[in-house]
């Protein structure tokens, strides 16, 4: 009888299951917090737009445009002009830097949370520098002298100019910012409403401005009429209106007083004649006062009541 060769089947060992370790990390409090403030404290540049060279750019020549405006212009088609320049530039670089092109801008966007502390003093040497070009070019250009002092009357302050300056910002701001807030609008509408705002606000001040002149010459020449000495002319009377910008009232002289006392005077004279900066305290206050005010006129009125 046959017998049959059983092989045996190999016999497959289960291997034994692998014993699931959990490691346990504990996370100290400070640890977890250092991690992002290693990261915002890497540089105080870091905070800068990328940008900030074209911004810097943009507002100069910008600011140079505008201010040359100012000066070449007559006074009678000046606030016009003023504003259409303004609505053009608004278009060529208001994506870049916003077309500030004006210190009280900046700092009415920046006290209405609108702008970058740190932004803040690039967008006024930018400004300031563009309106020195301006004045150094047309000044070259019409062939005169530049004989000016910049801070002779810088210590200088009148309550009247202080607040048609102020008022004149203020009704600046209040449009730009309203017409910068409409979503409705085309970016060209847009321009064009920031260049209205600007000759409406030059219109404002020069209603204000043009009576107090005219009082303060009657009673300049009451007083002057009762007295048997020259008397000093008053502060007031040296300036032709409101800047509503320090950049261009840096660039923008007061009227010589030679002018003022006598108007035979010859014009080789007074070019001779050392002419003051429009810039001082009454001017840089009330129009930074101004811009604060009519840049948070527009939140408030836009604000709803809940």
């Amino acid at each position: 009888m046959a017998t049959k060769k059983v092989t045996k089947k190999p016999v497959v060992k289960k291997a034994a299951a692998s014993k699931s370790t959990t490691t346990v990390r504990t996370v100290s409090a400070s640890s977890a917090v250092s991690r992002p403030t290693a990261n915002r404290s890497t540089s105080a540049f870091s905070r800068l737009d990328s940008n900030v060279i074209n911004i810097v750019l943009a507002e100069l020549v910008g600011t140079f445009v505008l201010t040359t405006v100012v000066l070449m212009t007559a006074s009678d088609v000046m606030p016009l002009f003023v504003g259409l320049t303004l609505a053009v530039l608004v278009m060529t670089i208001g994506a870049v830097s916003g077309s500030h092109v004006n210190p009280a801008v900046t700092f009415g966007l920046w006290a209405s949370k609108k702008l970058k502390s740190i932004l803040l003093p690039f967008y006024w040497a930018a400004q300031l520098l563009g309106a020195v070009a301006a004045l150094v070019v047309t000044t070259m250009v019409s062939g005169t002298k530049l004989n000016i002092d910049f801070f002779g009357h810088f210590g200088q302050f009148s309550w009247t100019i202080f607040f048609i300056e102020l008022i004149g910002t203020a009704v600046f701001l209040w449009g730009l910012t309203a017409a910068l807030s409409r979503v409705d609008l085309s970016a060209g509408s847009k321009a064009f409403g920031v260049g209205l705002s600007l000759f409406v606000a030059i219109l404002v001040s020069t209603s204000l401005y043009v009576p107090a002149r005219n009082q303060a010459i009657a009673n300049y020449q009451t007083e002057a009429a009762k007295s048997d000495k020259e008397m000093a002319i008053p502060h007031f009377l040296y300036v032709s209106g409101a800047t509503l910008n320090p950049a261009v009232a840096l660039a923008t002289t007061e009227i010589p007083e030679s002018q003022l006392r006598n108007n035979s005077t010859t014009e080789a004279k007074t070019e001779s004649e050392t002419r003051f900066s429009r810039i001082s305290w009454e001017v840089i206050f009330g129009t930074l006062i101004g811009a604060a005010i009519g840049a948070n006129l527009t939140r408030l009125l836009n604000y709803r009541f809940r």
